[in-house]
């Protein structure tokens, strides 16, 4: 039987790149998810990782979709090989854990492709820092919400019932609603704003 797994690391990302990539190939039963690949307990890969039986065939579009760590690469693969099952990776044209040469492939890959992501989170961090001294990094900027002052006062005068009623009609949340009441009323106390 031929199986697929394919992972995307954020919610709105596709699939459709991996999808094209394993489009030549007959598959039997495909397992998606989307989650990140530096975390080792991912549903679906453990699904198909059971589901999985002797003479099967697994394929993935690329190597990183397994798995970003190479300790993690290796342990999947070795989960595979145990099963008396092969793992092709289709785009980095690798039938992995058929030879010595596969092997030391795959965990060269596996480690191009950790070093890849603790390259993009370091370029990040550098990035925020820099904003940070700079004064141009903002953080998260609260969203307006225009009418809470005209329901504030009507919530205040008893038209607006309680504060889930308040919530209700502003359209936000409870958290966001006392941080809203809060910063009305330091602004109301000392005729302005405190950040």
């Amino acid at each position: 039987m031929n199986v697929a797994y394919m992972r995307c690391s954020a919610i709105d990302q596709s699939f459709a790149r991996q999808e094209e990539i394993l489009k030549g190939i007959v598959i039997d039963k495909t397992f998606k998810e989307k989650a990140s690949g530096r975390n080792r307990e991912r549903k679906e890969l453990d699904s198909m990782l059971q589901y999985i039986r002797e003479g099967d065939h697994v394929y993935i579009a690329d190597i990183s979709r397994i798995a970003r760590n190479t300790r993690d690469l290796l342990n999947i693969i070795e989960e595979i090989k145990s099963k008396g099952c092969k793992m092709t990776s289709v785009k980095d044209g690798l039938a992995v854990g058929n030879s010595a040469t596969d092997e030391l492939i795959t965990t060269v890959l596996g480690a191009v492709y950790s070093f890849e992501l603790a390259q993009i989170k370091e370029r990040q961090r550098i990035g925020i820092e820099y904003r940070k001294a700079t004064k141009g990094y903002p953080g998260k900027q609260p969203t307006p919400v225009p009418e809470f002052e005209e329901k504030y006062e009507l919530f205040k005068k008893g038209e607006i019932k309680s504060k889930v009623a308040l919530a209700k009609e502003l359209g936000v949340g409870r958290t966001k609603l006392y941080k809203l009441i809060k910063k009305k009323e330091q602004q109301d106390d000392t005729g302005r704003v405190e950040e």
